[in-house]
């Protein structure tokens, strides 16, 4: 995907979860990411098929969703940064589904100028 005026596109790779509980690193989420207000950033990832995660809740200003696609395990964390939305450090709260474990984790942001 080509790098264009507010689109960051990352390809990060499920690196497989150990029998424990999931967590962000194991799914590719784990690397802190400054969005630029009034931007959109996406993450592609890979995750292992009996891996379920969405996106649980966002703050105020942010959008942020995680699509399948087309290739099998893909999947496609998308968040968007109001405008307005005001400078500093925020979660995206996602709860991965792996082997019968329910757990929520953070995905740490900062939003820039």
């Amino acid at each position: 995907m080509p790098l264009a005026a507010g689109l960051v596109s990352l390809a990060l790779v499920f690196a497989g979860c150990s029998s424990g509980t999931p967590d962000l690193e194991s799914i590719g989420l784990a690397t802190e990411t400054e969005i630029q207000a009034g931007q959109v950033v996406e993450v592609a990832f890979v995750t292992q098929p009996d891996a379920a995660i969405r996106v649980v809740s966002a703050p105020t200003g942010v959008t942020a969703t995680i699509a399948e696609r087309p290739q099998p395990g893909e999947r496609l964390l998308q968040v968007e940064v109001d405008a307005a939305t005001p400078r500093g450090s925020y979660d995206l709260g996602i709860l991965v589904v792996r082997k019968g474990e329910v757990t929520l984790r953070n995905w740490p942001f900062e939003v820039v100028d």
